[in-house]
């Protein structure tokens, strides 16, 4: 019988890259951050999930700029760890709250990106992610935002 292995097509917020990289000024969140940047990078059930628009991606290569961004995400592909995944669609509803929420419009790339994967975890360190906007996400996408530090051990 053959072990099915669970994937995890992590879709991740800029600024964790940006404090793994030491591009941010969170020392603090720097070694769990990197820890999972690491973790992506070689445990075989992990991966990154991007949309297949380029947002995130540009995002990335916007904010990781002179950085080891280049290299680790080549590795990544070299090891068939990158997810592009067609982002969902949010309905009116959904939007509406997220809006009454005071969501930043600006990251509903990763929550779109991430409500198509099969995983549906967004890790992030954002603020703007309140419990407000988390209990959005999870009952109406089934998104669940996570710190780097919750995804280190997921089965």
């Amino acid at each position: 019988m053959t072990k099915v292995i669970a994937f995890f097509d992590l879709t991740i917020d800029v600024n964790i890259l940006m404090v793994a990289f030491n591009l941010s000024d969170q020392p603090d969140r720097n070694k769990v951050s990197l820890s999972l940047i690491k973790k992506v990078e070689s445990d075989e059930s992990y991966g990154l999930a991007l949309d297949k628009g380029g947002m995130i991606k540009h995002q990335y290569e916007e904010k990781l700029k002179n950085s080891s961004y280049t290299y680790w995400l080549q590795l990544l592909a070299s090891k068939d760890k990158i997810r592009n995944v067609v982002p969902k669609y949010l309905n009116k509803g959904t939007q509406t709250k997220l809006k009454e929420a005071h969501f930043d419009k600006e990251d509903l790339k990763y929550v779109k990106t991430s409500a198509a994967t099969e995983c549906k975890i967004l890790v992030s360190h954002d603020p703007d992610y309140s419990s407000n906007v988390r209990r959005i996400l999870r009952s109406r996408l089934g998104v669940s935002v996570r710190k780097s530090e919750d995804c280190l051990d997921l089965k």
